[in-house]
């Protein structure tokens, strides 16, 4: 069926004209001065000691945890299994489709229906046992992955934390679900019996979807549709806006999120030479996606999506430098409120707003628990996230934020619930996703997996800036995104480990 639909897409007039005219407008920008100019800035970027030790220098995230005695131990625990693809689960199959096609749009349904709520939890929780059942029923083996250890590390601090600090056991899991839920989509999609297309048709239906996800934005735009006034009153309406687009989210900024994760994927899609039908639907999701964030008036989402668009170019294509900073010339040009929206978050006014009841009171107020909690916190689930706020939590009570429903950015509400430590894990946690992602890049040689490794390399670059301004780890929208695609990087990288050691001499 796909392939069919990519055949009759390919043939088109309309897409081969397409293709005649991209080729040709990047081979201009190759040629020009602008395309020179940024091959020199790749090349010194590459040659640069921070990003060459964090994205260039060898693997050793990687030998850390799949050389460790630890995971040699485990994985001798249980039978070796064949090598290879094999025949994927039904049950596990439909349950990855269910949440690339359900969570974007749980939010939506959920205001009809509230009783979903739970549904993609129950499905999510159901593989993992189904996973599990058959491991244990057919001898599958333990597979290492350069993430395994991170996330060890980071549920032992927070382990810590709730014994020093006397924290109840159901608050530990609520916090730490909040945390790491869909972590367990990317142990499913890594080490689950799926064959190499599932996992491609997996890729290819999250990004068909993203198209339309990201069309919806647009149309919310263009047709006026109305906006809740919580997102459009105060500073935005002074500015002239009147319409920010939340997709199928209910909030701006978490459709923001899961924009800007989709569209680094569009681009590494749309700059490799994959079949000529994704590339088309890469490019149609890209200028898309680009506009629907554009209408999101997200601050932080541009910020993101600028510190993607700088490690697409760096660790991919020098030609989406130009790209990077024409798009966001053309954006400017387009819709100015865009720029005056982004420059109003330095200005004096916004900061005199946000210090009496915004982002930075909260940030401040922050302080105080950090200092007096530096090493562990004060518990997963008891400041600054959903949990806290849905069960009163006790901390913030102390501290005079009981009406705080979020601490605004995922590294303080880190540092203030697991401490420096924490911080660190889970600092380790997404640089050893971004090295991971750039060692795959690197050594592969099929371009749907290059992309797929490009994108996932700048997609959790522009998470965890964005994360300094919104709590992402526990919004299902953007996090599922970012889990699968590194789920699906990661069992490509222990692929290539495998290939490498078949073929080292014996």
């Amino acid at each position: 069926m796909t392939r069919t639909l990519g055949r009759l897409i390919e043939d088109s007039t309309i897409v081969q004209l397409l293709e005649s005219a991209l080729g040709r407008l990047a081979q201009a920008v190759g040629e020009s001065r602008a395309g020179q100019l940024a091959g020199a800035v790749q090349a010194a970027a590459r040659r640069s000691l921070l990003l060459g030790i964090l994205l260039f220098s060898p693997p050793v995230w990687a030998e850390w945890t799949a050389k460790s005695r630890l995971v040699s131990w485990l994985g001798q625990r249980v039978k070796a299994r064949p090598e290879g693809d094999t025949e994927g689960t039904l049950p596990i199959k439909a349950a990855i489709w269910f949440l690339v096609l359900f969570v974007p749009i749980s939010l939506y349904v959920a205001a009809y229906v509230p009783s979903v709520t739970l549904l993609s939890d129950g499905v999510l929780l159901a593989a993992a046992v189904i996973l599990l059942i058959e491991t244990k029923a057919k001898g599958w083996a333990f597979r290492a992955t350069p993430l395994d250890l991170p996330i060890a590390l980071f549920i032992l601090i927070a382990l810590i934390s709730a014994v020093l600090n006397g924290e109840s056991a159901k608050l530990w899991v609520l916090g730490m679900r909040a945390y790491l839920e869909f972590a367990v989509l990317y142990f499913i999609v890594s080490a689950a019996p799926l064959t190499e297309r599932d996992r491609r048709m997996a890729v290819q239906g999250l990004l068909l979807w993203g198209v339309a996800m990201a069309a919806i934005g647009v149309g919310q735009h263009f047709l006026h549709l109305a906006t809740p006034r919580a997102w459009t009153e105060a500073i935005s309406a002074a500015q002239g806006i009147t319409t920010r687009v939340p997709g199928t989210m209910a909030n701006p900024n978490t459709y923001a999120g899961y924009l800007v994760l989709m569209v680094a994927l569009f681009a590494a899609f749309a700059a490799e030479k994959v079949p000529l039908w994704l590339r088309t639907m890469a490019v149609a999701g890209l200028l898309l996606g680009l506009g629907a964030t554009l209408f999101t008036y997200s601050r932080e989402a541009l910020l993101a999506l600028a510190a993607a668009g700088l490690v697409l170019a760096v660790v991919g294509d020098r030609r989406l430098l130009v790209a990077v900073i024409g798009l966001g010339c053309l954006a400017m040009l387009a819709d100015p409120k865009v720029v005056q929206h982004l420059a109003f978050g330095f200005s004096s006014t916004y900061s005199q707003v946000s210090l009496s009841y915004g982002r930075l009171y909260f940030w401040l107020k922050s302080l105080p628990v950090i200092a007096a909690h530096p090493w562990f916190g004060v518990g997963p689930g008891l400041f600054g996230g959903s949990v806290a706020f849905d069960f009163h939590s006790p901390v913030e009570l102390r501290y005079g934020l009981e009406s705080m429903s979020t601490v605004d950015s995922q590294w303080i509400q880190l540092a203030a619930e697991v401490g420096i430590l924490g911080v660190l894990a889970v600092l380790w946690l997404f640089v050893g996703m971004m090295r991971m992602a750039v060692t795959v890049f690197g050594r592969e040689e099929d371009p749907f997996f290059r992309a797929l490794a490009l994108g996932t390399a700048a997609g959790t670059v522009g998470f965890m800036v964005q994360s300094v301004f919104a709590g992402l780890l526990e919004v299902h929208q953007v996090v599922m995104v970012l889990w699968l695609a590194a789920g699906i990087t990661a069992w490509r990288w222990r692929h290539q480990e495998l290939r490498l050691k078949a073929a080292e001499p014996s």
